[in-house]
């Protein structure tokens, strides 16, 4: 795909300058993507999910609002990700011994 589009921007006179910080954009997303693996080979998946719905709470922070059913559902997600979490400590924490 490289070719056609410097051919594309050549012959439309792109200006390069204007270019240059949409090419740093596949580095990032690598760099992004190997630390989201890296994540999720340290913490439990269950637990580290919900993580991830942040999202919407950087969304909101930019003007966008979810919808109501995207917010309930992220809620819930967010929800059930705290209950895996706190769940095995308040078992440990509350159990009578036998």
């Amino acid at each position: 795909m490289t070719l056609p589009v410097v051919l594309i921007a050549e012959t439309d006179g792109l200006d390069w300058s204007f270019a240059l910080p949409f090419f740093a954009l596949g580095p990032v997303a690598i760099l992004g993507q190997t630390f989201n693996i890296e994540a999720y080979r340290r913490a439990d998946a269950a637990t580290l999910a919900p993580v991830g719905y942040a999202w919407v709470l950087t969304a909101a922070a930019f003007g966008e609002v979810p919808t109501l059913k995207a917010a309930f559902g992220a809620l819930l997600i967010v929800a059930g990700g705290l209950v895996l979490t706190f769940s095995s400590r308040f078992r440990l924490r509350f159990s009578t011994p036998r």
